[in-house]
């Protein structure tokens, strides 16, 4: 009996905790805005939300975020930058954010907790050749 009531309570926790994956194929264009066209009244709670962008293999992604907004602790709170086995993880406001990849494939990541996000980041991407 314990065990199915623990077996409920961790799908409860588990089924409120939503996760969502986008991609997008950069070529010439920039992509703007796009935490913004997923989520335009912001981040619900309980949000785990990876947007994956690609270019071609002979190009890098550029990321420009005017501001980052985020709440305090940061176990609950992150903005995270997967660039091939490199991690960047951001858990606090910053300010005119600039990340270039390595790779031509960039995943960013925001995990929120508790409280929902009203503003969420204003990141753009755009392609630019490798050096």
């Amino acid at each position: 009996m314990k065990v199915l009531l623990g077996l409920v309570l961790c799908s409860l926790i588990s089924a409120s905790f939503a996760q969502s994956h986008a991609s997008a194929l950069i070529r010439g264009m920039p992509v703007r805005r796009f935490f913004e066209r997923w989520y335009p009244k912001g981040m619900p709670p309980f949000t785990d939300f990876t947007y994956t962008l690609n270019t071609t293999p002979d190009m890098v992604i550029e990321l420009h975020c005017p501001a980052i907004y985020l709440f305090k602790p940061c176990s609950e709170y992150m903005f995270k930058i997967h660039d091939g086995d490199d991690v960047q993880v951001i858990c606090e406001t910053r300010k005119k954010f600039f990340y270039t990849s390595k790779s031509n494939t960039l995943s960013v990541q925001i995990i929120t907790g508790k409280k929902p996000l009203k503003n969420c980041p204003k990141c753009s991407a755009r392609p630019i050749k490798k050096t």
